[in-house]
């Protein structure tokens, strides 16, 4: 498993930063995109005077909010105090919603929503839905209840969109209220009119054509701080600020001589006003102008809002904030990015130099074993030479029974094997590392044609044979039948299979070396398994390197040159093939190669 640096750890914390500072960032656009959205809902309703049609535009508007699987609104019947279903979407689900508000009534849930002045998010009872209802209710009263079904997930009281959905339903249960006053004023009689004002928890303020104000209700008591009684009379400039004097009576001026016109009629503009304790605060401010055969009116409706501004001064806020951490993460991220640039630089400089370095390594190898090749020839050859002069002229004319002589027969013996075992040994070092530099430099001279697999293996088991007499091995093999030919270098295959062999033979003191070949899919794939020594975990991935030898070298005297791996690892992958070994130290190993099957036999 790949081992992570300090750098990659640090890298990946940034990212995860990154992600986080994304994911706030759009969340926050989305809330401002919500926001915009309610302001056009706020200007709709404000406009309507059909308190069904408000609800319809009150679904529009929210179930954008949240991904709604239904939405209804419930009102209550003014005769009997009982809920009903005014308007549901989509209507299928009515039923549903039916049932998850009788569940809600006969547990309580409902009553308790009913005195809360936020969204409530509780799990339904009835099926894997969330069930999420907010009460529609003014200060003065309460009209109904918004219920909604969502799928269950992370949906929580603080998140922005259901903090957007309590803004939208209070909002709109204002303008019920407000639209449901309005009919009642065109059902009653004046004499009602006066009462039904006060209701309204928003502030109602009308004033005659000289600016006196002549209806001051409940509601813009609360709102400025005045009672009635302290205001009835006086002009309306007391509760503006200053710099809105001289527009406000140029206005009335204009209005009054027929050259301007209420340019926001019947939609909200938001102004400042002020309290009886000096403070300035924000409104949103709707006017009207009525006339009588006599008098000319006109009536504002006020609104305090002063938590919905401070809502959007801390959302600036955050998006600033978010803008700033973002713009030095990003210088972060370019300082960190330059430092990898160098660090990048300097890690391929240094891989060039290694490059170089393993290029003069095996240049100065290819030499120095061109160079040894010849002499050890030549000692090979004259040890060769003295050990057959020695056997048949010098050693039999020798006739004395004297155990010095004889020791000293069996020494000579004994060293001119040694010199020509190790001679050999060197030899086949030398031809080796040679064979590596040609196949590392793309000098070796490939011969493909069609060959057998089960060819090979028969050939490369009787090249062996002797090893195995030797050593007293039992040799199997397991050869699937109609294997198809291969295109392939057949003496480079058959190098591969000896050296898979002779390593078997190497490293098994007992038991049994198989040569197994079978077809696999698009490949053919062999294998040879011993009952050795075996290899550990750890030096598995040693054995294709060259020069490697596993085990205890300090110990053990190496039983190879340590490039017969390595060799076969260039002869099968450039026969598009892998190689790679299973094993488990003492229970033997098994090195297994493939090689691809010619496209007209994958059939």
């Amino acid at each position: 498993m790949k081992k992570h640096t300090k750098k990659d750890i640090q890298i990946q914390v940034l990212q995860e930063r990154v992600d986080h500072i994304e994911d706030a960032y759009a969340n926050l656009l989305d809330y401002v995109s919500e926001i915009v959205s309610g302001r056009e809902f706020n200007k709709y309703v404000l406009d309507s005077t059909d308190p069904f049609n408000i609800l319809d535009v009150g679904l529009t508007h929210i179930k954008q909010l949240l991904p709604f699987e239904a939405l209804a609104f419930y009102l209550i019947e003014e005769k009997d105090a009982s809920f009903c279903m005014a308007r549901c979407e989509p209507e299928s689900k009515s039923e549903e919603l039916r049932s998850e508000v009788n569940q809600c009534i006969e547990d309580g849930t409902f009553a308790w929503a009913l005195r809360q002045n936020h969204s409530i998010v509780i799990p339904s009872k009835l099926s894997g839905l969330k069930l999420i209802l907010h009460v529609l209710a003014t200060q003065a009263r309460t009209r109904g209840m918004f219920v909604g079904t969502i799928k269950d997930g992370n949906i929580k009281i603080n998140d922005p969109s259901v903090t957007m959905l309590s803004i939208a339903v209070q909002n709109l249960s204002y303008s019920l209220e407000s639209v449901m006053l309005y009919q009642i004023l065109r059902k009653n009689s004046e004499i009602r009119l006066s009462s039904v004002v006060e209701t309204a928890t928003d502030g109602i303020i009308s004033i005659d054509s000289q600016g006196k104000i002549i209806l001051w209700n409940k509601g813009a008591e609360q709102i400025f701080g005045y009672t009635a009684n302290e205001v009835y009379g006086k002009d309306v400039s007391f509760i503006l600020p200053r710099r809105y004097l001289a527009a406000h009576r140029q206005a009335i001026n204009n209005l009054l001589t027929g050259t301007g016109k209420l340019n926001h009629k019947g939609k909200a503009l938001e102004v400042s006003g002020l309290r009886k304790d000096g403070s300035e605060f924000p409104i949103e401010l709707t006017t009207a102008k009525w006339e009588t055969t006599e008098e000319v009116f006109f009536t504002g409706i006020i609104r305090d809002i002063t938590e919905k501004k401070e809502a959007e001064q801390a959302i600036l806020a955050s998006k600033q904030e978010i803008e700033q951490k973002n713009r030095e993460l990003e210088r972060a991220i370019e300082q960190l990015d330059s430092k990898v640039m160098e660090r990048t630089a300097a890690l391929q400089k240094a891989n060039n130099e290694l490059k170089r370095l393993d290029e003069m390594k095996s240049t100065f190898l290819s030499t120095v074993s061109h160079e040894l090749r010849t002499p050890l020839t030549s000692i090979l050859g004259f040890a060769n030479i003295i050990n057959n002069r020695f056997e048949s002229l010098l050693f039999p004319r020798i006739t004395s029974d004297e155990p010095k002589v004889q020791k000293g027969i069996a020494q000579v013996r004994q060293n001119l094997a040694i010199v020509m075992e190790e001679s050999e040994r060197l030899t086949k070092l030398i031809n080796e590392v040679l064979d590596l530099s040609k196949m590392e430099s793309g000098k070796v001279e490939w011969k493909y044609e069609l060959v057998s697999l089960s060819e090979i293996v028969e050939r490369s088991v009787a090249a062996i044979s002797s090893l195995f007499d030797r050593s007293g091995l039992e040799l199997a093999k397991e050869i699937e039948e109609g294997l198809p030919a291969v295109y392939a270098d057949r003496d480079k295959l058959i190098q591969v299979m000896i050296n898979l062999m002779s390593n078997a033979v190497k490293f098994t003191s007992k038991g049994t070396v198989t040569c197994r070949a079978v077809r696999s899919g698009e490949e053919i794939i062999v294998s040879v398994s011993d009952s050795g020594i075996g290899i550990s975990e750890e030096d598995q991935p040693k054995v294709f390197e060259k020069f490697k030898q596993v085990g205890d070298t300090l110990t053990d005297k190496p039983k190879g040159t340590g490039l017969g791996l390595p060799i076969s690892k260039h002869i099968v992958e450039h026969h598009g093939g892998r190689i790679w070994v299973e094993s488990e130290s003492g229970k033997g190993s098994t090195f297994y190669f493939t090689v691809p099957v010619l496209r007209e036999y994958s059939a």
